[in-house]
């Protein structure tokens, strides 16, 4: 979801909300699949690109410049090939 932003102080926060929307959606995905045979949790990370573009300058660019990525997590996978962590996603959620 974008919002229509016109500061730099807008653009950081529109920013951070894009990045929690989607982290709080694949952590939702994550808990709807922790019985499915197969299932590899993933994890979201926006603050890394967050940080650099406060630092450096870059929301010049526009929101859209800052990026999320999604990553698979490294939880060890059980018996059914799963890894999701059901205590750890429940906390990442908080």
């Amino acid at each position: 979801m974008s919002f229509a932003v016109s500061d730099a102080v807008s653009q950081v926060l529109a920013s951070a909300l894009d990045g929690v929307s989607l982290r709080q959606r694949v952590i939702a995905d994550n808990i709807a699949n922790v019985d499915t045979p197969g299932f590899r949790a993933s994890s979201v990370d926006f603050e890394t690109q967050l940080k650099a573009a406060i630092s450096d300058g870059s929301f010049e660019k526009g929101v859209d410049s800052i990026q999320a990525t999604t990553s698979p997590t490294d939880t060890p996978v059980g018996a059914n090939g799963n890894n999701v962590d059901l205590r750890k996603e429940t906390m990442a959620a908080v």
